[in-house]
């Protein structure tokens, strides 16, 4: 990350699980931290293997950009671009 970008994370119980309510609140995240906060590039990160966090970063327009490797842990960032 570069000065004046943002990461966005989150933890959502199991039973909400699947309610949209993850993506609902990044779209708003997003928003404010454009808009309100003037953020440049937005990022989010999630472990291997975690298919629901990367499918809210796929909804909310994020696109795939590396993955780390950590003492056996792989960790994926998706990153939205300044437009």
């Amino acid at each position: 990350m570069r000065e004046g970008d943002a990461e966005i994370g989150y933890w959502v119980g199991k039973p909400f699980w699947g309610m949209g309510l993850v993506p609902e609140a990044v779209r708003a995240l997003i928003a404010r931290l454009r808009d309100g906060l003037g953020v440049r590039d937005l990022w989010i990160g999630f472990c291997d293997g975690n298919d629901r966090s990367r499918r809210v970063a796929e909804k909310c327009g994020f696109s795939f950009d590396h993955s780390e490797h950590d003492g056996g842990a792989t960790e994926h960032f998706y990153r939205l671009a300044a437009e």
